[in-house]
């Protein structure tokens, strides 16, 4: 256990013994002299009691915790500093606790000399914060300070959380990649990924009448700048050939012809665009 001294002044005594001289006035008549006695510091704090106090408060005090879990489903860590009660809690205490179970459930508290403090910590680029649920080891020490109403856990002593830094959970990373792309995935249908690319792919009827102009077709989704790629193919039982063409942004063309003979026919094309 930790121990923190509260210094006392000692009340010193000054007695002051006497000297009898003779007076030189004959023998009846006699001379009191003052002899003053020294102080005795032995028992006395022998340093200056603020300065003395001052250091022990910039001390690191190390404690052991005993954890339990109240009715209310909060994990209390229950330690004790000797000789606090005598200065009461004071600003910037730092306190080096060892934990020795993890905190089975959110926003755990230290129960310092028999009263409950919240402890708080602060992720990256947010405000202070509870602790999360089994952010506490077995077997860890933490560095906790005081800010005058709670205990403040230095993130350095933390392990790494998905709600602090250095780690990322798999939820998170889930979100991460949902969100990196919008998706349809119907006939016609798309993907469409965050930097703008997106794949496309729908089928329309190329008609045979359009012959060497082709058939046009509307993109179900135009692209936001430019079709960089166009395939297709017959969607029958393969006795026609078929092709597309770019016209802009927003429309192609298609093509179906017999395989035997070459010429235009009226079929079923599958386009597959990428653009962005």
């Amino acid at each position: 256990m930790s121990k923190i001294i509260k210094v006392i002044d000692e009340e010193m005594d000054h007695p002051l013994d006497y000297k009898i001289l003779d007076s030189g006035r004959g023998n009846d008549i006699k001379r009191f002299v003052p002899e003053p006695g020294t102080n005795n510091l032995d028992s006395a704090t022998p340093v200056d009691r603020d300065l003395l106090e001052q250091i022990q408060k910039n001390g690191v005090y190390e404690v052991e915790t005993v954890h339990t879990v109240n009715s209310s489903s909060i994990d209390i860590y229950n330690c004790e500093i000797e000789g606090l009660d005598d200065f009461g809690i004071y600003k910037n205490i730092f306190i080096k606790m060892l934990v020795d179970m993890p905190n089975e459930f959110d926003q755990p508290k230290i129960k310092l000399n028999n009263i409950e403090y919240t402890m708080l910590y602060k992720p990256e680029n947010e405000d202070f914060k509870p602790l999360d649920t089994r952010m506490l080891k077995a077997g860890q020490f933490y560095n906790l300070v005081f800010n005058g109403s709670q205990f403040i856990v230095e993130n350095g002593s933390l392990p790494a959380t998905p709600d602090g830094s250095g780690i990322i959970s798999l939820n998170k990373i889930e979100e991460l990649i949902l969100n990196s792309y919008i998706q349809n995935l119907a006939n016609p249908g798309y993907i469409k990924l965050s930097n703008g690319l997106m794949l496309q792919w729908f089928t329309g009827i190329a008609n045979s009448s359009n012959g060497s102009s082709g058939t046009t077709i509307t993109f179900p989704v135009a692209f936001d700048n430019n079709c960089l790629s166009l395939s297709a193919n017959d969607v029958g039982i393969g006795a026609q050939s078929a092709s597309a063409g770019l016209v802009n942004r927003f429309n192609c063309r298609i093509w179906s012809k017999e395989v035997t003979g070459g010429t235009y026919a009226t079929g079923t094309v599958h386009v597959i665009a990428i653009g962005y």
